[in-house]
């Protein structure tokens, strides 16, 4: 599982991006400063991150979720996190993600499986 750091446009105006991994993907447990909270920052199970949108594993591990970045609206309220769409199928995510951000498909999602197994992580 990696993280879309940045999504850019060369000069063909094909998408490129730079990914790093997330701190602890995939894990049952959050580690020490990570939440529990699916529309935290903070979120412990991220799947793909890019520009302003994220697919996380819920954390009943039940479905996935497809969010939007938003700001806080309260003086000093970092970024939280809207969820969009609750696919429970890798093609219904692809259509989702396609339908909602515009943007390229992040590479982890071809590893996903077909659809969500309870408990599989």
């Amino acid at each position: 599982m990696t993280e879309c750091v940045g999504i850019q446009a060369n000069e063909a105006g094909n998408f490129a991006t730079s990914c790093t991994k997330p701190a602890n993907p995939g894990r049952e447990k959050p580690d020490l400063g990570q939440s529990r909270c699916e529309g935290s920052e903070a979120y412990y199970r991220i799947i793909a991150l890019c520009v302003n949108y994220r697919i996380i594993l819920c954390k009943d591990a039940i479905q996935w979720i497809i969010q939007r970045r938003i700001r806080g609206r309260a003086r000093g309220a970092g970024a939280r996190w809207k969820a969009l769409r609750y696919p429970t199928t890798k093609s219904v995510l692809i259509r989702d993600w396609h339908e909602l951000t515009a943007l390229p498909l992040p590479p982890e999602i071809e590893k996903l499986p077909a659809k969500i197994i309870r408990n599989a992580t």
